[in-house]
């Protein structure tokens, strides 16, 4: 096994990259190009696009086709219900240096990820030890080396074309799960030793095959060895695939073209992405906070697994995005906790990983999304904070629920500035939701689990020209579904009894967020199964996609668990069983008996389940737009023709006067419009002065008259942020001298 991938010519060892340069020093002169010209590499002038545009068209089309057909191709081979269902995986091509040329369709937080990894390999050395040579893949997600969550794993390989590195393959694919101590994705874990395997740039491949040490840890350390193998071949299947198309548009186009045109796609994307910004946004600041609740004190396994993270604590974030007059972003997250003994942590790359999911559906969704776009966006945060930690042992295992908390009120700051240019189309809001794990006896002896990951094809957001979807959205993945219900129930011992739309569960305005989603299950075939609820994408106590222009926010999703039922007695005898989650705790201690019932509104663990035992999550939809009470009539009767809503409801919200004739719902015009008047007069009687509101507040600040977990919370984003303080204290009109 070669242990240095250098080339050896004339007694010296030269690098691998173009004219015998090593791969650091590529990357370095890289960075030294743009810091002295403002341009990718350098390139003031894109000379492919004048001399021959059709051609260079063309050359980026086929990288293009080539990662789309990539993910498409292996994701049907064989691979886990989150890979071909939910389409939970993403492709790229890369420099040598590792910057990001062209993507693949899916999980877009993986823009810089998977660049990062590239550069730390880069950094470190690996070009000399072990060797970076053709056939050998690297993997990793930790989120030092730029992963986001152990479940992420990052895969890449290099491209070779006559004995010179032209590029990287990298691909990524969200697993079930990691080996952590809980058998989900996203794992209440106070540090880094409780996450799972972690993979720091370990060879995985060798000669284009797994190797087998790599199989054997995977076999020994996970819970779903078989779906997680699968889904590694299906990594290196598909960077194959790329690695060999690569070389054959190289023999198309030839080695001095490619060299030049994945630079020139670069550069062009940057100056793209500015004349976006310059053309649909305002130059200003935009603010924005989100709060994320761990309310962990009584999660009673945390006492004996880490006492330091049994307590209520609330996390926040201040910041803003400066849109600048040269088209640039600045996203400076200038207020945040210190980093702390819970899985809620981020840093500056991770924080992309956020951006790129938002940008690209949002802004890019139209442009060549490659390292030039990202080259536009600066990310800052305090150090030591939960954004930029400096303690490596820290976890990012929940870090999806900091980027959903952020970046969906971020959506929102961005949807702002559409509308004050007058780009109302363009205005949306994103929708992210939790999922339940499962963690079983594997009938062929010890544990067996993951994620059931249905949960991403719940709806949207409202946008200002109509209504959110009621289905297939998630913040992280645009083109997902929940996946078929029976492919989850042939990976876990769970029956569905029901998935469907909730009625009445949405988020009102003129326009309405996506219908909540609620499934219930039937433990089935299994003596013993765990439930891992509301593990890891948004806060289960207040909403952090809060409406627009009047919108309200959704209702916060939920989960449930029914011990020693009677449900096996109800079936048997024929008997009906409940169709929704209010039908359900309507039947309690009447149709439905049960010796233990749980509710859950924030991260945890049901006891042990056996057959016949039931449990049921619900899954929220996105905010409204817009003044409920301005909502059309027409849309009204749909949703209450479609069963999405009742008559009581659509009257209370949306001020609607409604009768029936012959057999149908209809809106009485005239007394709606009276209706709605008297209920904004109503409003403006109850309203309070803002002065008035205000002062109220500021009255509890000075007598500390808050929980006291709020109070520790601003005491913390002191510590990491004067400018936080100052503004808190200036708003609030309070003494230098006064201690919160």
């Amino acid at each position: 096994m070669n242990m240095s991938s250098y080339i050896t010519r004339g007694g010296e060892n030269m690098g691998i990259g173009y004219g015998g340069k090593t791969l650091k020093e590529m990357l370095e002169e890289s960075r030294r190009l743009l810091n002295e010209t403002g341009c990718y590499y350098g390139l003031k002038d894109l000379k492919l696009r004048k001399e021959d545009p059709v051609k260079l068209e063309r050359f980026y089309s086929r990288l293009l086709s080539l990662v789309i057909g990539a993910r498409e191709s292996v994701r049907y081979i064989a691979s886990s219900p989150g890979t071909r269902e939910v389409g939970e995986l993403v492709f790229a091509i890369y420099t040598p240096e590792g910057d990001g040329v062209v993507f693949s369709t899916g999980i877009m937080a993986h823009v810089n990820t998977l660049s990062r990894f590239i550069k730390w390999l880069i950094e470190n050395d690996f070009e000399e030890d072990p060797g970076i040579v053709e056939g050998r893949y690297f993997e990793s997600n930790d989120w030092c080396l730029g992963g986001l969550h152990p479940v992420d794993i990052l895969q890449v390989t290099p491209i070779f074309y006559e004995g010179e590195l032209v590029g990287w393959s990298g691909g990524v694919i969200h697993e079930l799960e990691a080996g952590a101590y809980e058998p989900a994705g996203c794992p209440l874990s106070p540090t880094r030793f409780v996450e799972g395997v972690h993979l720091t740039g370990d060879i995985v491949a060798e000669n284009d095959k797994l190797k087998k040490e790599y199989v054997e840890k995977m076999k020994l350390n996970v819970r779903m060895p078989e779906l997680f193998i699968m889904d590694a071949k299906v990594r290196l299947s598909g960077n194959y695939m790329i690695r060999e198309g690569v070389k054959k548009i190289i023999e198309e186009f030839g080695i001095d073209y490619y060299r030049t045109a994945i630079r020139e796609l670069i550069e062009e994307g940057r100056r793209a992405f500015t004349e976006k910004v310059k053309a649909l946004l305002i130059p200003g600041k935009y603010r924005a906070a989100s709060f994320i609740p761990l309310n962990y004190r009584k999660v009673d396994g945390l006492r004996r697994l880490h006492p330091l993270a049994q307590q209520d604590i609330l996390l926040h974030t201040a910041f803003e995005i400066n849109v600048t007059e040269e088209g640039l972003l600045h996203y400076n997250f200038y207020a945040a906790n210190p980093q702390g003994p819970h899985p809620l942590h981020a840093t500056p790359t991770l924080l992309r990983g956020g951006l790129w999911i938002t940008l690209t559906q949002i802004l890019a969704y139209d442009l060549r999304v490659s390292e030039g776009t990202n080259l536009c966006v600066k990310i800052t945060a305090p150090q030591g904070s939960i954004l930029n930690p400096t303690d490596k042992h820290v976890s990012t295992s929940n870090v999806w629920n900091v980027l959903c908390s952020i970046f969906t009120p971020g959506t929102r700051l961005i949807s702002q500035a559409f509308f004050s240019r007058g780009y109302i189309e363009e205005v949306f809001q994103m929708n992210s939701n939790d999922m339940h794990a499962v963690q079983m006896l594997d009938p062929r002896g010890g544990l067996a689990g993951g994620d059931n990951m249905e949960h991403a094809g719940a709806g949207s957001g409202a946008r200002a020209v109509e209504d959110g979807l009621d289905a297939g959205y998630c913040l992280w993945l645009p083109d997902t579904t929940a996946g078929n219900a029976e492919r989850w129930e042939e990976t876990y011992p769970e029956l569905y009894l029901y998935r469907s739309f909730l009625k009445n569960a949405y988020a009102p305005g003129r326009f309405r967020g996506g219908v909540a989603r609620n499934s219930n299950f039937l433990v089935w075939n299994t003596e013993f199964m765990q439930v891992v609820f509301r593990c890891g994408w948004t806060p289960g106590v207040m909403p952090v996609d809060k409406g627009m222009f009047g919108g309200y926010p959704p209702p916060t999703p939920f989960g449930f668990a029914f011990l020693d039922t009677n449900l096996k007695e109800l079936i048997e005898n024929g008997k009906n069983l409940q169709r929704n989650v209010y039908e359900i705790i309507e039947a309690v201690n009447k149709e439905i008996k049960a010796r233990e019932i749980y509710y859950y509104k924030t991260h945890d663990t049901t006891p042990a389940l056996k057959t016949f035992d039931m449990f049921g999550i619900v899954h929220k939809g996105g905010a409204g737009y817009g003044d409920p009470l301005d909502r059309d009539p027409n849309l009204v009767l749909r949703d209450l023709e479609m069963g999405l809503v009742d008559a009581e409801y659509a009257e209370r919200i949306h001020g609607v006067v409604l009768k029936q004739e012959n057999g149908r719902w209809k809106v009485d015009l005239e007394a709606t419009a009276e209706k709605r008047k008297a209920a904004k007069r109503k409003r403006i009687a109850r309203a309070t002065p803002v002065k008035d509101f205000i002062e109220q507040e500021r009255k509890k600040i000075l007598e500390k008259d808050l929980p006291e977990h709020v109070l520790r919370c601003y005491r913390d984003c002191f510590r990491t942020s004067k400018r936080f303080k100052e503004e808190f204290y200036s708003f609030w009109g309070l003494e230098e001298d006064f201690e919160l």
